[in-house]
């Protein structure tokens, strides 16, 4: 059977777009070794982007010891998060926290997003959110 309904979701609000997904993995050179990696020494990873059949993932990789996919990656967990590009970083935020969201990485400037602010938000029922300022 056919799913015909085309559903929207909106849960940020206007001006998000979906940008990648994350996955988390011990090498990012097991995984993708032709893509350059960048160092995300605040959040402790190191991280690359590949296209994969058309949706853009992110390789994400440890860059220390206590780096936080770790927990992740012992509980072979290897889908990490969803990524939307926001125009308004913090309408946006409050629109996600008014439906469950919680922020739990305030915006800082990112390496990978050529200084742009991302923040993090986590929902029991969506998971781990990740917003990349356009």
């Amino acid at each position: 059977m056919a799913l015909k309904q085309n559903i929207s979701l909106d849960l940020f609000g206007p001006g998000v777009i979906f940008h990648h997904v994350g996955i988390a993995t011990l090498c990012g050179d097991d995984v993708c070794p032709e893509a350059k990696a960048v160092e995300e020494p605040g959040q402790k990873v190191k991280v690359r982007f590949a296209d994969m059949h058309g949706i853009k993932v992110e390789i994400i990789e440890p860059l220390t010891a206590d780096s936080p996919i770790k927990k992740f990656l012992k509980k072979y967990q290897y889908f990490y998060h969803l990524c939307f590009l926001v125009d308004d970083m913090d309408r946006a935020i409050k629109i996600a926290e008014q439906k469950n969201f919680r922020c739990v990485a305030e915006p800082v400037p990112s390496h990978a997003f050529e200084g742009k602010l991302i923040a993090w938000l986590y929902s029991p029922t969506y998971g781990l959110i990740e917003f990349a300022a356009q």
